[in-house]
């Protein structure tokens, strides 16, 4: 009998945008916010970009070059305590007119100039950049500046910045805001076990996490053992942010479904599924291991192989699969038995084993199949560039034949 198959054409990959091969990124996947300097600094660039694109006509050139100065108040110790650096700020703004004359003025707060300055515009965060000179004359600046809410216009026609992002000295509290202690808090024993993001990483984020120290403790240890109770730590390897997580204000919003913030103020990651394998203090057992059953149809010369789909979905969700097998419709049982499971086209997988401890499936396997008791059954990869499927409708199926368990092969 005639085939029929069924092929969608893909003009790319569909879907979801993920990139869980990466482990240092998992973690931090879900940092969405876009903190508004950063945000500008993008729309300047681009802005410049579009610009440079244009022809521009003798009569526009401007014949007097703007003059433009920065003033940045700070303190004497805001480098040694890892300070936002105004620099990219500022070469975001001067690639918007390089015809503009610009100055650098770096002002000490506890100077009587800086006091002052920082009496006339209020300011309450360092470092502070005040911009002034022929802010006009650069195109879109104040208009941008406004618009991402980066600071304020002032009565003299300077600009303000006012979103400061940490690691910033706040004036009113008088100390440093954002400096975080990091706790990694490690199953030294455990080889298989998933690595932890490093403390750059957290740098990554939006906004970004400045850590200024990074502690490795053995859950074994006794320290570990203190910190496993203190904080009903179920899993690690994890880790622990000290309590100044929470004055990275933009961030928190973003974090509770990665773990909890305790009553000393310190956060403690807990989702370990966004990097398995791990150890289940609870279970004590590792958990974040499945097995793989590739649905497939020998006749079918287009669709992918068992170990194509292998090659595939590992990079594509990074489950840890310690058994690969597959499965031919062609094979009257296997076609009977994965029909009763709701497979209707393939090829398909079906995963068994610690599917749920993954975050991706929690989150998204309503989108990309069904589950049916212990078996997590994917049967939508469209995300898959020129995926061709079977529709095991038209195939002839034989009556006479129970369901019962697959007829397997080694991948």
């Amino acid at each position: 009998m005639e085939k029929h198959k069924k092929t969608r054409e893909k003009k790319g990959k569909k879907g979801f945008n993920l990139d869980l091969k990466d482990k240092n990124t998992q973690f931090i996947l879900v940092g969405i916010f876009i903190i508004a300097v950063l945000a500008v600094m993008g729309t300047i660039l681009m802005s410049n970009m579009q610009n440079a694109q244009k022809e521009v006509k003798p009569e526009e050139v401007v014949q007097t070059a703007a003059k433009i100065q920065f003033i940045e108040v700070t303190l004497s110790d805001c480098k040694t305590n890892k300070c936002f650096s105004l620099q990219s700020l500022e070469t975001a703004i001067k690639n918007t007119d390089k015809n503009a004359e610009y100055e650098t003025k770096t002002v000490l707060y506890d100077t009587e100039e800086g006091k002052a300055l920082v009496e006339k515009y209020n300011l309450a965060k360092l470092p502070a950049l005040i911009i002034s000179g022929d802010i006009s004359k650069v195109k879109d600046l104040e208009t941008q500046w406004l618009a991402a809410q980066l600071g304020t216009k002032e009565s003299d026609n300077s600009l303000v910045l006012r979103s400061v992002p940490n690691i910033s000295y706040d004036l009113g509290k008088k100390k440093y805001l954002g400096q975080v202690t990091m706790t990694t808090l490690s199953f030294d024993e455990c080889k298989e076990c998933a690595e932890v993001p490093k403390a750059e990483n957290f740098g990554l984020l939006v906004p970004p996490v400045t850590i200024v120290e990074n502690k490795k403790v053995n859950a074994t240890t006794d320290e570990g053992k203190q910190l496993i109770q203190k904080y009903s730590i179920t899993a690690v390897p994890t880790v622990i942010l000290s309590k100044e997580i929470a004055e990275y204000d933009a961030l928190m919003p973003t974090m509770g479904e990665l773990g909890t913030a305790e009553s000393d103020g310190s956060f403690v990651f807990r989702e370990q599924g966004l990097n398995p394998v791990y150890f289940s203090i609870k279970e004590n057992r590792l958990v974040g291991y499945v097995s793989a059953f590739y649905i497939i149809d020998s006749n079918c010369t287009t669709c992918p192989t068992a170990s194509d789909l292998n090659t595939a979905l590992t990079a594509a969700f990074g489950f840890k699969v310690i058994e690969n097998k597959y499965a031919d419709v062609r094979e009257p049982t296997n076609l009977n038995t994965v029909l009763s499971w709701g497979i209707t086209k393939v090829p398909a997988v079906v995963y068994v084993g610690d599917m749920n401890a993954y975050f991706i499936v929690k989150k998204l396997w309503s989108n990309l199949g069904i589950i049916n008791g212990d078996k997590y059954i994917l049967t939508n990869m469209d995300f898959l560039n020129g995926m061709q499927y079977e529709d095991l409708n038209t195939l002839p199926k034989n009556t006479a034949v129970n369901v019962g368990e697959l007829v397997v092969n080694t991948t």
